[in-house]
């Protein structure tokens, strides 16, 4: 009875060094991985892979660069919202968002706010705003 030919992929160095190893131990490639086949079918164990390798070394090293980067990434993201905590306790000016002033040149009501503000020695806060229709920029307070 006739048994089907299998393919695997195997590079040439290996192939090349096993089938020398098998003609030392007197039998054939063909035999030698028949015979692990049967051996590994009835629960043989395979010895762990290599730890150590090129492909395994890089591997590694990506993953060192992701666990820092997600390090660097949560330090980042724990000062942004200690950050926007700190502007939303801050003293707020006078003016507020549905107070917001004309322009001084053209005296549109597109107004944007730049910033925060500052808060003075004196205690004092100023503001900047920016104006959308002509581009001007200045600081109230």
């Amino acid at each position: 009875m006739s048994q089907p030919m299998r393919n695997f992929r195997l590079d040439d160095d290996r192939w090349n060094s096993f089938r020398q190893e098998c003609d030392r131990r007197g039998t054939t490639s063909s035999s030698a991985i028949v015979q692990f086949v049967e051996w590994f079918s009835i629960g043989g164990e395979v010895p762990a892979a290599e730890k150590s390798s090129p492909l395994n070394d890089r591997i590694s090293a990506i993953e060192h660069q992701i666990g820092e980067i997600l390090q660097t990434l949560s330090k980042t993201s724990s000062q942004n919202r200690l950050q926007r905590a700190s502007k939303e306790s801050s003293v707020r000016l006078d003016v507020q968002d549905g107070d917001k002033p004309l322009c001084p040149v053209c005296e549109s009501s597109a107004i944007r706010r730049e910033g925060r503000g500052k808060l003075r020695r004196d205690g004092s806060r100023s503001q900047r705003y920016f104006c959308r229709d002509c581009s001007k920029l200045w600081t109230i307070g």
